[in-house]
């Protein structure tokens, strides 16, 4: 299937699209890119009506849809940086395990 994919592209079958549902907007039939009906299908079985469809993976928009994508003023992908979790210090929360550690507790 990669054979019909174009340069950096993604070209994944029917099972996969049904097995990724939440994905449905980022598929399109090859044939739509192609302008040929025929490249619809990457296989096919006439007598048993068998025919398995072949869908470009728009892998670049999935990309940008994505929490931990940021685009930069020039188009270019980069990762956001994870913010730091400051963990609560408040010494009410930390009083009950400091209680344990007596020598540690009146400080």
């Amino acid at each position: 299937m990669q054979a019909h994919a174009v340069s950096n592209g993604i070209v994944i079958g029917d099972n996969v699209k049904k097995e990724a549902p939440a994905l449905h907007d980022f598929f399109t039939p090859v044939c739509q890119r192609t302008g040929k009906e025929t490249d619809r299908y990457i296989f096919e079985i006439p007598k048993k009506g068998f025919r398995y469809t072949q869908h470009d993976f728009d892998w670049l928009t999935f990309l940008k849809k994505q929490d931990y994508i940021a685009t930069d003023l020039l188009g270019n992908l980069q990762l956001k940086a994870k913010q730091a979790v400051m963990p609560n210090r408040n010494l009410a929360n930390l009083a009950p395990i400091a209680a344990v550690s007596k020598p540690y507790y009146n400080f």
